[in-house]
């Protein structure tokens, strides 16, 4: 926390810090511990540092929401308990210039009892329970409502004078019944809807899934002062392709000056399902793909970055299946690092 003399913060980060057996031992959410237990802290500590920004009305110019921890993060129906028509809280949040958010998915209970399941590897196993698993129809129903969307949105709202956004979406472990998940490509649907959006200059969006036409829509309306973007570790939902994307990054029209892509998930459907592919950039100097391809073009970057004019150039790619782990064909994770950064183990 960085405060003035002039009774504003500057910037205000939030963080969790995990104590295991010895309690003057500070250790970051990263190096383990109960993740359920991690994400509880997360919002008491999110909701704590609201109600004092709406007790105080003091300005915050930057705000800081788990987005430089792993694995921690503030679940996505977490701000939708929060009054944004507070008029302290509207005055803290309306000369913020920075805000970045690491939020995750609804925390889902697909059983019928609640185990006490921490995510730890002491939690306790019993073999003779006989688990019970809730309808379809229940979980979808918990899964939707409103207060999954609607809270992120009304922070963006109230942030009437904001320049930088940074959105990193936190995935935790995929439902059952594989249609629940689409739920993930609202989110941005929902952002790119707010009314008004604020004057942003600067936008990065990690580990979102979306459809290419909510980011043209999203794009399209911050025309007037965009002029940096950085998407990473995007997925694209069945049938939606990267190219127009690229085209209007690259056009006169978007008026970018500062683009970086890096680590883009395209789909492919075959006999065999949706594969998503790695999207590879072939027009990119003297840079080597993070991964060989099973098939020709075996060269191309996995990344752009592109300043000032460069941007206007066109951005050709292709996507591929990465042989991994002796696979010729592998639907490629942006969680290849495993999932201390994109989700709990």
């Amino acid at each position: 926390m960085a405060h003035s003399r002039h009774r504003s913060l500057r910037s205000l980060s939030l963080e969790v810090v995990v104590y295991r057996e010895d309690t003057q031992e500070r250790h970051p959410p990263a190096d383990g511990g109960g993740w359920t237990l991690i994400w509880q802290a997360a919002a008491d500590t999110f909701h704590t540092a609201l109600v004092a920004l709406a007790v105080s009305g003091i300005p915050v110019q930057k705000l800081d929401v788990y987005n430089r921890e792993q694995r921690c993060s503030l679940a996505c129906n977490e701000p939708s308990a929060v009054n944004f028509e507070s008029n302290m809280l509207a005055t803290s949040l309306a000369s913020l210039k920075t805000l970045a958010v690491s939020f995750s998915d609804r925390i889902i209970n697909e059983r019928t009892e609640d185990l006490g399941e921490t995510g730890d590897s002491a939690d306790e196993w019993d073999e003779h329970v006989e688990e019970e698993f809730r309808v379809p129809e229940d979980i979808e129903e918990e899964l939707c409502q409103e207060s999954t969307f609607s809270g992120l949105p009304a922070l963006v709202q109230r942030c009437r004078g904001l320049e930088s956004l940074e959105l990193h979406h936190y995935q935790l472990m995929d439902l059952t019944d594989l249609e629940f998940n689409r739920h993930r490509e609202r989110f941005l649907q929902r952002i790119s809807e707010t009314v008004p959006l604020p004057p942003l200059k600067r936008v990065v969006l990690r580990g979102l899934r979306v459809r290419s036409a909510d980011v043209l829509t999203f794009l399209e309306r911050l025309k007037p002062t965009l002029i940096q973007l950085s998407l990473q570790n995007l997925i694209l939902v069945t049938g939606a392709k990267f190219g127009p994307i690229f085209d209007y990054c690259t056009s006169e029209d978007a008026g970018l000056e500062r683009l970086y892509l890096d680590d883009l998930l395209e789909p492919e459907i075959s006999t065999r399902g949706t594969w998503w592919q790695l999207v590879y950039f072939t027009g990119e100097p003297n840079k080597e793909p993070k991964f060989k391809t099973s098939e020709p073009p075996r060269r191309g970057s996995n990344t752009v970055d592109r300043v000032g004019p460069q941007i206007r150039q066109p951005i050709p790619y292709f996507s591929a299946s990465v042989p991994i782990r002796g696979h010729s064909r592998f639907a490629f994770s942006p969680w290849r690092g495993g999932r201390r950064e994109y989700g709990p183990p």
